[in-house]
């Protein structure tokens, strides 16, 4: 007998799921690397500046000397994750009308109010102030303004953030000098302190930064927990720890690259003033 519309899409859901995780896997190894040489590491007092910027290129020229590792890592990856994303939200949107269709009486969403003690379900997150009581959980207000997981809107906020900042530290670069060699720590001060719109510049760029960390962060933690099968509310307030204190860190360190004095002059100063003002964005 043939199969059904519904046992197809299954069989595909099944496939995307995997595409999705194991392409989570190989963006967060990147961002893993990427993070404890911006973040972590220049945030050690006792490391010297030219210990942190050495880490900085050694961690940099593992995405950028390997052939291909920028394409398959990150770009790749990344658009794969966000694809995969996408098709998978279409086919359970599908399913899910099916099931509506063929059952009369569907079961009634959620109150607002309503204390839930399903841990698995999507439209918690990582949970609420109810459950760091040790309360329950309650319906996420996206999920209930939006019709959509936390972690999905998080990921959709996760699109402009992160081209913004490929598009600042990445393709900037690389559409002037054709490659991003010169860019480093020390650049990161330069775009907190300079920006051709001024003080609502270097707001934007800080924020950016900022808003990338944390929802990065709360992304990838949600979603590994999630495909691990993690839902207790020990394991989600483990995930709010692990999201608040890199949070935490990262502001730390904008401040202290904002903190920094920047030099607009000499090749390297004049270099990342062209990059900042750049009529390519």
């Amino acid at each position: 007998l043939p199969s059904s519309p519904s046992s197809s899409l299954y069989s595909i859901l099944r496939v995307l799921i995997k595409v999705q995780k194991y392409s989570a896997y190989t963006f967060t190894s990147f961002v893993g690397i990427h993070l404890t040489s911006v973040v972590v590491v220049p945030l050690v007092p006792l490391v010297s500046a030219d210990i942190k910027q050495e880490v900085f290129e050694m961690a940099r020229a593992v995405y950028m000397s390997i052939p291909q590792f920028e394409n398959i890592v990150i770009l790749g990856s990344s658009i794969i994750h966000v694809a995969s994303g996408v098709a998978i939200r279409i086919i359970r949107s599908i399913l899910r009308h099916n099931r509506e269709r063929e059952k009369v009486q569907h079961r009634k969403s959620h109150v607002t109010t309503e204390l839930i003690t399903d841990d698995t379900r999507d439209d918690i997150g990582l949970g609420g102030i109810t459950n760091l009581l040790g309360l329950g959980y309650t319906k996420s207000l996206v999920s209930q303004y939006l019709g959509m997981s936390p972690l999905s809107v998080a990921g959709y906020c996760l699109i402009p953030l992160i081209s913004w900042h490929y598009a600042k530290f990445r393709y900037v670069p690389l559409s002037i000098d054709g490659d991003s060699s010169l860019v480093n720590l020390n650049y990161i001060s330069y775009y907190l302190n300079i920006s051709p719109q001024g003080t609502l510049g270097q707001f934007v760029n800080f924020w950016a930064l900022a808003s990338l960390l944390w929802v990065g962060t709360y992304h990838m933690v949600n979603g590994l927990m999630k495909l691990n099968h993690k839902f207790s509310k020990n394991w989600k307030r483990a995930g709010w720890t692990i999201v608040n204190s890199t949070a935490i860190l990262g502001y730390v360190a904008l401040v202290s690259y904002k903190r920094q004095s920047v030099e607009t002059s000499g090749f390297i100063g004049r270099t990342f003033v062209k990059y900042l003002q750049s009529l390519y964005l």
